[in-house]
């Protein structure tokens, strides 16, 4: 470390000899001097750092308020190799908490954890009886301790639990998002965070439903409150509320028809105005879909209806084999939208639901999205795209195969001729010329649509060139058509003047 330079703002050049001495700076410097120190000591390797584990300890047991915030910040950092002085650390974190010192209290108990459990045990046990005390802000003082205390702090559970009725809206809060830490463990402490859903303090409710939703599983009797908590108009406590249910999972079933109220339309100007309603809506989906079996009956029913019949299948979807009771619907579904222009939407959530259930189901699919590549919801049409490119070069029938490779190459001659498609059918192009390559030497027919739109300036030109590189890597590639090919062009504009008169 010889030779080492660093600054702080406002502080001088300090020359790192060895850690000995920056320890010393910490402990005995003026503030400018601690401060350079601290950051070359925070930038140290924790061997150099637990070298010096004694000498940071004997800084926490000085008066030293500010030092022992910079010594419990390294004795974190320094991790396991710190051990071995975590008595000295846990008795200056109760004389911290003894002369209400806040800031020491949490960075001491942080320093507990960063050196690993079960190095807490006498300061765990200090702070539950802190919180069986009735002073409010030293029980809320031992609640943030133990919030970084990290695993140790499970032992205090049965003392934090209590916490959750008291009249401080503050504590209840911080109760539970201790709780929320230790997960399952947590799980005696359900119904008392069930009933925090309907506090009127809207940031209780959230911190409770965050730690019923770390409970997982085990929170299923929490199901009732947090279906009327999903009700509540505040921000937040409908999202953290929806997340718990899908934490639980199929023993939240109950819930289905207040979750499926809560799915909305994925109309692009619906998004737009309220940008909430579909955070809440994807949370729901995913809600839903966690219920697993339970949910795939009501599911199913929904795929009929024009509106919700994309947003069901696309939950079924994510439900993967658990759903493949749905595959003889969707099937007969998709027959029967496929052959609707307008439904273009409903065409491909329902094929690529299928595909997600049923991988061999992507033959039946292909064909069907080789449709909705043409159509004016460019939306689905770009699914599409990712679709026949994902599932078409995977596909085992060369017929298909061709089919997606050929319908690919038709979009990109349609996107190459200017004036004939929006900027947003340009941005579709784009994006096959990216993954055409994926396709290998099967992508070759592609070329003279490539050419075509580089010749003609086309809004994808630029990456339809990089893609022609790609395709012949010994090809020359140029922006100028050949003289044969200029022919050709004149020959078409000829052929186009004729038809017109």
């Amino acid at each position: 470390m010889a030779g080492l330079c660093f600054c702080v703002a406002g502080a001088p050049h300090v020359h790192a000899a060895a850690p000995q001495a920056l320890v010393g700076k910490l402990a005995e410097g003026r503030t400018a001097e601690r401060e350079a120190a601290f950051v070359a000591l925070e930038e140290m390797s924790g061997a150099a750092l637990a070298s010096q584990a004694a000498r940071l300890a004997a800084i926490l047991e000085t008066g030293d308020w500010p030092a022992q915030c910079y010594a419990a910040r390294l004795l974190e950092l320094t991790g396991k190799g710190a051990r071995i002085v975590a008595p000295r650390v846990q008795r200056a974190a109760t004389k911290a908490l003894a002369d209400g010192r806040q800031t020491s209290v949490v960075m001491l108990s942080r320093a507990l954890a960063g050196i690993g459990p079960g190095n807490a045990p006498a300061l765990v046990a200090t702070l539950g009886k802190e919180l069986c005390g009735n002073d409010p802000a030293r029980q809320l003082l031992s609640l943030k301790a133990l919030g970084v205390l990290g695993a140790d702090a499970g032992a205090a559970i049965p003392a934090i639990a209590p916490m959750l009725k008291n009249p401080d809206a503050e504590i209840r809060a911080q109760a539970a998002r201790v709780l929320s830490r230790h997960g399952p463990a947590s799980a005696a402490a359900v119904p008392l965070l069930a009933a925090n859903l309907a506090h009127e303090k809207p940031f209780v409710a959230r911190e409770s439903a965050r730690a019923l939703a770390a409970v997982g599983p085990g929170a299923a009797p929490a199901v009732p409150a947090l279906r009327a908590a999903v009700k509540r108009r505040e921000r937040g406590v409908p999202e953290d509320s929806v997340a718990a249910l899908g934490a639980i999972g199929p023993g939240a079933a109950a819930a289905y028809d207040d979750l499926a109220a809560l799915l909305i339309s994925d109309d692009p100007r619906t998004i737009r105005s309220n940008p909430r309603g579909k955070q809440i809506s994807n949370q729901a989906e995913l809600a839903i879909a966690s219920m697993g079996s339970h949910a795939v009956a009501p599911l199913v029913k929904m795929i009929p209806d024009s509106d919700k019949g994309p947003i069901a299948a696309k939950i079924l979807g994510r439900m993967g084999p658990t759903a493949k009771s749905a595959v003889p619907l969707l099937i007969q579904t998709l027959d029967r939208v496929s052959r609707d222009r307008r439904k273009t939407k409903m065409t491909s959530s329902v094929a690529a639901a299928l595909v997600k259930i049923d991988p061999s189901s992507a033959d039946k699919a292909i064909p069907v999205f080789a449709k909705v590549l043409m159509s004016e919801d460019l939306v689905a049409a770009t699914y599409a795209a990712n679709f026949l490119i994902t599932y078409g070069k995977a596909s085992k029938d060369p017929r298909l195969k061709k089919m997606a490779i050929s319908v690919l190459v038709k979009c990109l001659e349609t996107g190459g001729k200017k004036k004939k498609k929006s900027e947003d059918f340009g941005k579709l192009c784009t994006q096959i010329c990216k993954r055409l390559p994926e396709f290998g030497k099967e992508a070759d027919v592609a070329v003279p649509a490539l050419r075509e739109a580089v010749f003609s300036g086309a809004s994808f030109s630029t990456i339809a060139k990089i893609t022609w590189q790609k395709l012949r890597p010994n090809e020359k590639v140029s922006k100028t058509p050949s003289l044969e090919g200029l022919q050709k062009q004149e020959d078409e504009v000829e052929d186009d003047d004729l038809l017109g008169l």
